[in-house]
Protein backbone atom coordinates (compact mmCIF):
# COMPACT_ATOMS: atom_id res chain seq x y z
CA UNK A 1 0.00 0.00 0.00
CA UNK A 2 1.40 3.61 -1.08
CA UNK A 3 1.91 6.38 1.83
CA UNK A 4 -0.85 8.31 -0.26
CA UNK A 5 -3.84 5.65 -0.26
CA UNK A 6 -2.44 4.71 3.84
CA UNK A 7 -3.31 8.23 4.24
CA UNK A 8 -6.78 8.43 2.86
CA UNK A 9 -7.92 5.20 4.67
CA UNK A 10 -5.94 6.04 8.16
CA UNK A 11 -8.48 9.44 7.42
CA UNK A 12 -11.46 7.55 6.75
CA UNK A 13 -11.13 5.09 9.59
CA UNK A 14 -10.50 7.97 11.97
CA UNK A 15 -13.36 9.89 10.97
CA UNK A 16 -16.00 7.85 10.26
CA UNK A 17 -15.99 7.05 13.81
CA UNK A 18 -17.91 9.73 15.66
CA UNK A 19 -19.06 11.40 12.69
CA UNK A 20 -22.41 12.07 13.83
CA UNK A 21 -21.29 14.09 17.47
CA UNK A 22 -18.72 15.80 15.00
CA UNK A 23 -21.77 16.91 12.69
CA UNK A 24 -23.80 17.92 15.84
CA UNK A 25 -21.30 19.55 18.15
CA UNK A 26 -18.01 20.52 16.85
CA UNK A 27 -18.18 21.10 13.57
CA UNK A 28 -20.24 24.36 13.66
CA UNK A 29 -17.97 26.02 16.10
CA UNK A 30 -15.99 27.12 13.20
CA UNK A 31 -18.49 29.47 11.97
CA UNK A 32 -16.67 32.65 12.51
CA UNK A 33 -14.10 31.02 10.41
CA UNK A 34 -16.24 29.91 7.65
CA UNK A 35 -17.59 33.14 7.34
CA UNK A 36 -14.72 35.40 7.82
CA UNK A 37 -13.50 32.81 4.84
CA UNK A 38 -16.35 33.66 2.34
CA UNK A 39 -16.30 37.16 3.22
CA UNK A 40 -12.51 37.37 1.69
CA UNK A 41 -13.61 35.14 -1.29
CA UNK A 42 -14.22 37.06 -4.92
CA UNK A 43 -17.69 35.36 -4.80
CA UNK A 44 -19.07 36.63 -8.31
CA UNK A 45 -22.36 35.21 -9.83
CA UNK A 46 -22.32 31.71 -9.40
CA UNK A 47 -18.48 31.01 -8.43
CA UNK A 48 -17.48 27.34 -8.43
CA UNK A 49 -15.89 26.36 -5.16
CA UNK A 50 -14.27 22.50 -4.00
CA UNK A 51 -13.56 22.83 -0.26
CA UNK A 52 -11.04 19.79 0.35
CA UNK A 53 -11.99 17.98 3.55
CA UNK A 54 -15.38 18.79 3.83
CA UNK A 55 -16.74 17.15 6.73
CA UNK A 56 -20.41 17.20 7.62
CA UNK A 57 -21.02 19.87 5.13
CA UNK A 58 -21.41 22.44 7.61
CA UNK A 59 -19.51 25.10 4.98
CA UNK A 60 -20.37 23.94 1.73
CA UNK A 61 -24.35 24.40 2.90
CA UNK A 62 -23.05 28.00 4.56
CA UNK A 63 -21.08 28.83 0.59
CA UNK A 64 -24.22 27.53 -1.16
CA UNK A 65 -26.80 29.80 0.75
CA UNK A 66 -24.69 32.96 -0.70
CA UNK A 67 -24.90 31.83 -3.94
CA UNK A 68 -21.56 29.66 -4.49
CA UNK A 69 -21.73 26.47 -5.87
CA UNK A 70 -19.60 24.50 -4.02
CA UNK A 71 -18.39 20.80 -4.36
CA UNK A 72 -16.96 19.31 -1.57
CA UNK A 73 -14.66 16.48 -1.03
CA UNK A 74 -13.80 13.95 1.76
CA UNK A 75 -12.51 10.43 2.43
CA UNK A 76 -14.92 9.66 4.83
CA UNK A 77 -18.08 8.32 3.28
CA UNK A 78 -19.88 8.45 6.74
CA UNK A 79 -19.44 12.06 6.74
CA UNK A 80 -20.42 12.44 3.35
CA UNK A 81 -23.88 10.95 3.98
CA UNK A 82 -24.15 13.40 6.87
CA UNK A 83 -23.14 16.23 4.54
CA UNK A 84 -25.58 15.01 1.97
CA UNK A 85 -28.51 15.32 4.47
CA UNK A 86 -27.06 18.84 5.70
CA UNK A 87 -26.93 20.55 2.28
CA UNK A 88 -28.68 17.98 -0.53
CA UNK A 89 -28.36 20.37 -3.24
CA UNK A 90 -24.87 20.82 -2.47
CA UNK A 91 -22.31 17.79 -4.44
CA UNK A 92 -20.13 15.82 -2.25
CA UNK A 93 -17.57 13.55 -3.80
CA UNK A 94 -15.70 10.87 -1.99
CA UNK A 95 -11.63 11.23 -3.02
CA UNK A 96 -8.60 11.55 -1.58
CA UNK A 97 -7.18 15.55 -1.65
CA UNK A 98 -3.64 14.52 -2.79
CA UNK A 99 -5.05 13.11 -5.70
CA UNK A 100 -8.37 15.27 -6.81
CA UNK A 101 -10.48 13.39 -9.57
CA UNK A 102 -11.16 16.46 -11.24
CA UNK A 103 -9.20 18.09 -13.88
CA UNK A 104 -6.81 20.81 -14.22
CA UNK A 105 -7.90 24.68 -14.20
CA UNK A 106 -11.45 23.73 -13.05
CA UNK A 107 -12.61 25.98 -9.93
CA UNK A 108 -12.66 29.76 -9.14
CA UNK A 109 -11.78 28.65 -5.37
CA UNK A 110 -10.70 25.95 -3.51
CA UNK A 111 -10.36 25.79 0.33
CA UNK A 112 -9.16 23.66 3.09
CA UNK A 113 -10.13 24.22 6.25
CA UNK A 114 -8.52 21.38 9.15
CA UNK A 115 -7.64 19.54 6.76
CA UNK A 116 -4.62 19.70 5.28
CA UNK A 117 -2.58 18.61 8.42
CA UNK A 118 -4.16 15.44 8.45
CA UNK A 119 -2.65 14.52 5.04
CA UNK A 120 0.74 12.84 4.71
CA UNK A 121 2.11 15.27 2.79
CA UNK A 122 0.66 19.41 2.81
CA UNK A 123 2.97 19.67 -0.08
CA UNK A 124 1.05 17.33 -2.41
CA UNK A 125 -2.13 18.85 -1.46
CA UNK A 126 -1.41 22.00 -1.62
CA UNK A 127 -0.28 21.12 -5.53
CA UNK A 128 -3.23 19.53 -6.34
CA UNK A 129 -4.77 23.21 -5.17
CA UNK A 130 -2.77 24.64 -7.37
CA UNK A 131 -3.68 22.12 -10.51
CA UNK A 132 -7.52 22.56 -10.04
CA UNK A 133 -7.76 26.39 -9.37
CA UNK A 134 -8.33 28.31 -12.43
CA UNK A 135 -6.31 30.95 -13.22
CA UNK A 136 -6.28 33.85 -10.73
CA UNK A 137 -8.40 31.94 -8.19
CA UNK A 138 -8.26 31.95 -4.41
CA UNK A 139 -6.93 29.10 -2.93
CA UNK A 140 -7.98 29.25 0.53
CA UNK A 141 -6.16 27.11 3.84
CA UNK A 142 -7.42 27.18 7.44
CA UNK A 143 -6.14 25.82 10.25
CA UNK A 144 -5.91 25.82 14.03
CA UNK A 145 -3.32 29.42 15.20
CA UNK A 146 -0.48 28.99 17.23
CA UNK A 147 -0.71 26.46 19.87
CA UNK A 148 -0.51 29.81 22.55
CA UNK A 149 -3.60 31.06 21.21
CA UNK A 150 -5.42 28.27 21.67
CA UNK A 151 -6.92 27.07 24.69
CA UNK A 152 -7.99 23.74 22.96
CA UNK A 153 -4.71 22.83 23.25
CA UNK A 154 -4.89 21.23 26.57
CA UNK A 155 -6.99 18.59 25.03
CA UNK A 156 -4.86 17.88 22.04
CA UNK A 157 -1.78 17.78 23.55
CA UNK A 158 -3.13 15.21 26.39
CA UNK A 159 -4.84 13.44 23.61
CA UNK A 160 -1.12 12.92 21.89
CA UNK A 161 0.31 11.66 24.63
CA UNK A 162 -2.29 8.98 25.19
CA UNK A 163 -1.93 7.84 21.61
CA UNK A 164 0.58 5.20 20.85
CA UNK A 165 1.62 6.39 17.85
CA UNK A 166 5.54 7.27 17.76
CA UNK A 167 6.25 10.96 17.94
CA UNK A 168 5.59 12.70 14.73
CA UNK A 169 3.71 9.97 13.29
CA UNK A 170 0.85 11.60 13.66
CA UNK A 171 -0.73 15.32 12.45
CA UNK A 172 0.51 18.15 14.36
CA UNK A 173 -2.70 20.12 14.81
CA UNK A 174 -0.33 23.44 15.08
CA UNK A 175 2.42 22.39 12.61
CA UNK A 176 0.66 24.73 9.62
CA UNK A 177 0.50 27.61 12.35
CA UNK A 178 4.12 27.98 12.87
CA UNK A 179 5.85 31.57 11.44
CA UNK A 180 5.61 31.74 7.39
CA UNK A 181 4.86 28.26 6.76
CA UNK A 182 1.78 28.23 5.27
CA UNK A 183 3.32 31.38 2.86
CA UNK A 184 6.33 28.94 2.38
CA UNK A 185 4.01 25.73 1.23
CA UNK A 186 1.79 27.81 -0.98
CA UNK A 187 4.66 29.35 -2.73
CA UNK A 188 6.64 25.88 -3.39
CA UNK A 189 3.32 25.20 -5.30
CA UNK A 190 3.23 27.91 -7.55
CA UNK A 191 0.54 30.31 -6.00
CA UNK A 192 1.32 33.86 -4.48
CA UNK A 193 -0.11 34.37 -1.02
CA UNK A 194 -2.36 37.33 -0.30
CA UNK A 195 -3.24 37.50 2.96
CA UNK A 196 -2.88 35.41 6.35
CA UNK A 197 -5.90 36.44 8.75
CA UNK A 198 -6.75 35.05 12.89
CA UNK A 199 -10.00 34.27 13.27
CA UNK A 200 -11.48 34.02 16.84
CA UNK A 201 -13.26 30.98 17.32
CA UNK A 202 -14.54 30.18 20.94
CA UNK A 203 -15.55 26.24 21.55
CA UNK A 204 -18.86 27.02 23.63
CA UNK A 205 -20.36 24.02 25.25
CA UNK A 206 -23.72 23.94 27.08
CA UNK A 207 -22.47 21.09 29.57
CA UNK A 208 -19.44 19.01 30.05
CA UNK A 209 -21.06 16.34 28.76
CA UNK A 210 -21.23 17.78 25.57
CA UNK A 211 -17.82 19.43 25.77
CA UNK A 212 -16.94 15.66 26.03
CA UNK A 213 -19.03 14.51 22.97
CA UNK A 214 -17.76 16.84 20.92
CA UNK A 215 -13.86 16.41 21.75
CA UNK A 216 -14.31 12.54 21.59
CA UNK A 217 -15.22 13.11 18.00
CA UNK A 218 -12.31 14.31 17.08
CA UNK A 219 -9.54 12.79 14.95
CA UNK A 220 -6.53 12.93 18.13
CA UNK A 221 -9.37 11.52 20.18
CA UNK A 222 -10.48 8.82 18.40
CA UNK A 223 -6.76 7.83 17.82
CA UNK A 224 -6.20 8.09 21.84
CA UNK A 225 -9.24 5.98 21.89
CA UNK A 226 -8.03 3.42 19.86
CA UNK A 227 -5.02 3.13 22.11
CA UNK A 228 -6.14 3.55 25.70
CA UNK A 229 -10.02 2.97 25.59
CA UNK A 230 -13.09 5.01 25.37
CA UNK A 231 -13.39 5.54 29.35
CA UNK A 232 -9.85 6.63 29.95
CA UNK A 233 -10.36 9.74 27.03
CA UNK A 234 -13.79 10.45 28.53
CA UNK A 235 -11.73 10.93 32.12
CA UNK A 236 -8.71 12.64 30.83
CA UNK A 237 -11.10 15.26 28.99
CA UNK A 238 -13.11 15.42 31.78
CA UNK A 239 -10.35 16.30 34.33
CA UNK A 240 -9.11 18.88 31.77
CA UNK A 241 -11.80 20.38 31.24
CA UNK A 242 -12.61 22.00 34.56
CA UNK A 243 -10.31 25.04 34.42
CA UNK A 244 -12.63 26.25 31.08
CA UNK A 245 -15.99 25.65 32.94
CA UNK A 246 -18.05 28.77 33.57
CA UNK A 247 -20.46 29.70 35.77
CA UNK A 248 -23.45 28.34 34.32
CA UNK A 249 -22.07 24.75 34.24
CA UNK A 250 -20.38 24.98 30.48
CA UNK A 251 -17.34 25.11 28.86
CA UNK A 252 -15.23 27.72 27.18
CA UNK A 253 -12.57 26.97 25.24
CA UNK A 254 -10.95 30.04 23.33
CA UNK A 255 -9.30 29.58 20.19
CA UNK A 256 -7.52 31.39 16.95
CA UNK A 257 -7.50 30.06 13.79
CA UNK A 258 -5.65 31.05 11.26
CA UNK A 259 -6.02 31.13 6.98
CA UNK A 260 -4.29 32.38 4.31
CA UNK A 261 -5.87 33.34 1.15
CA UNK A 262 -3.50 32.90 -2.21
CA UNK A 263 -4.17 33.39 -6.02
CA UNK A 264 -3.50 31.31 -8.61
CA UNK A 265 -1.01 32.51 -11.23
CA UNK A 266 -2.81 34.52 -13.88
CA UNK A 267 -1.02 33.06 -16.91
CA UNK A 268 -2.15 29.20 -15.38
CA UNK A 269 -3.76 27.76 -18.84
CA UNK A 270 -7.19 27.83 -17.99
CA UNK A 271 -8.65 24.12 -20.12
CA UNK A 272 -11.87 23.30 -18.53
Amino acid sequence: MDSTHASMTRLRSVWDADAQDWSEVQEGLSLPLYKAILSCLPVVGRCRLLDLGCGAGSFCSLAASIGVRPIGLDSSPTMLALARERAPEVEFVQGDMQDLPFPSSTFDAVTAIHSVQSASSARAVFREMKRVARAGAAVVVATLGPEERCEAAAVLRALARMSKEAPGDGPDPFALARQGELETLATEAGLTPVLVEDVECAWTYDDVETAVRGLMAGGAAVSAARAVGDKAVSRAIVDLLGQFQVASGGVLLRNRYRFMMASAPDDTLDVA
